[in-house]
């Protein structure tokens, strides 16, 4: 089992998070990307979903709290204005990513 978990890790550390690190960040608007071809072709215009996004924050953020590897945790900041950004803004702030208040509970 020990030998498993090694390499599981070693192809995390040494394939899995530098290819996202490297294909799944967008330079241009921030965040990241929310299409990537088999042929690593991107479409610029594709949607950035909310689960693929949730999908990418928790692993580096995952990683970043596993390995203490300062990219992981530069990578979940994102920049103002991308959805990392909002997430990290959000979280730095107490409050959720929405603009609107919280509902009132019934009777208060």
């Amino acid at each position: 089992m020990l030998e498993f978990r090694q390499k599981a890790e070693a192809e995390l550390r040494s394939n899995i998070l530098p290819f996202w690190l490297k294909h799944a960040i967008d330079d241009e608007y921030g965040g990241f990307l929310g299409q990537i071809a088999n042929d690593l072709t991107i479409d610029p215009r594709a949607s950035k979903g909310l689960i693929l996004i949730a999908r990418i924050l928790w692993t580096f953020s995952k990683a970043y709290t596993f390995y203490h590897d300062p990219v992981y945790l530069e990578k979940t900041r994102g920049q103002e204005g991308s959805p990392a950004g909002k997430v990290e803004e959000a979280v730095s702030y107490g409050q959720s990513s929405t603009d609107s208040p919280a509902p009132s509970s019934p009777g208060r």
